[in-house]
């Protein structure tokens, strides 16, 4: 199995969101600090993300800018109902061969537009910009659904619990993704694929694992319809014990 039915369709591109992008946080997780991170695009007004000049890899290695992200989180009993069953499903990973760095259940999120480097002065315009456009936005539900792999099952490098379409997620991502490219940032090309990344394996036997038959058994697993009722902007930090997620800007949906 690749992806439940309406999830992210086989894999994720390259949230956390979380080592470049979008969808599926990327394929090594943009949120961690990979290279890959797609680096902002230069602006005039308000000021830029990045500077025009500099390449994208030393930006994300200067202390002077913010590796940030925009994310949507889920409810407390959808997110113990995922730490849940990724306990239950440890011994059997294991016993496939695969070491996986779990996700703390604390940085479970729905990425919707990773935004890299960041300078510090630029996040109260992403912030403006969010709040503007989301002005009389209304709460919605998000429908947490099945367990797949990237690239797939045989030889998996990332778990991820998929989210169901909605028009509601869809046209919220699709404004931020527009209102991002309005102050600024590089237009992100690859295709959005909601999901949640729940573990990243780090190492393998010789054989390449397969997760055929355990996957096929988690792929409409459900974990809850949860309410969305705000929008955050994180900044990502990559520590000794793994990536730290700071929230810089909420941005409620209070419309009616």
């Amino acid at each position: 199995m690749s992806a439940p039915p309406s999830g992210p369709s086989d894999a994720p591109p390259p949230d956390d969101a979380e080592d470049a992008g979008a969808g599926l946080d990327h394929l090594d997780d943009p949120e961690e600090g990979g290279a890959e991170a797609a680096a902002p695009a230069a602006a005039t007004s308000p000021p830029p993300a990045v500077d025009s000049e500099r390449q994208p890899a030393a930006a994300a290695e200067d202390p002077r800018y913010l590796r940030c992200f925009i994310a949507i989180n889920f409810p407390v009993p959808t997110v113990r109902r995922i730490a849940d069953q990724v306990s239950a499903l440890v011994p059997q990973i294991a016993a496939a061969g695969l070491t996986v760095r779990w996700v703390p259940a604390a940085n479970i999120h729905l990425t919707l537009r990773f935004l890299g480097p960041v300078r510090p002065e630029a996040v109260e315009a992403i912030q403006a910009r969010l709040a503007d456009g989301l002005r009389g936005a209304r709460p919605f539900d998000l429908d947490v659904r099945g367990l797949g792999a990237y690239p797939g099952p045989v030889d998996p490098r990332v778990l991820w619990v998929g989210v169901r379409e909605q028009p509601a997620l869809r046209a919220v991502q699709r404004e931020v993704e527009a209102w991002m490219q309005e102050i600024g940032f590089a237009r992100d090309e690859r295709p959005y694929r909601p999901h949640a990344t729940i573990g990243r394996v780090t190492a393998a036997r010789a054989q390449p694992a397969d997760l055929t038959a355990l996957l096929g058994e988690q792929q409409n697993r459900g974990f809850g319809t949860g309410r969305v009722t705000e929008v955050v902007v994180y900044e990502s930090r990559t520590l000794a014990k793994g990536a730290e997620y700071r929230p810089l800007a909420r941005v409620p949906l209070l419309g009616k």
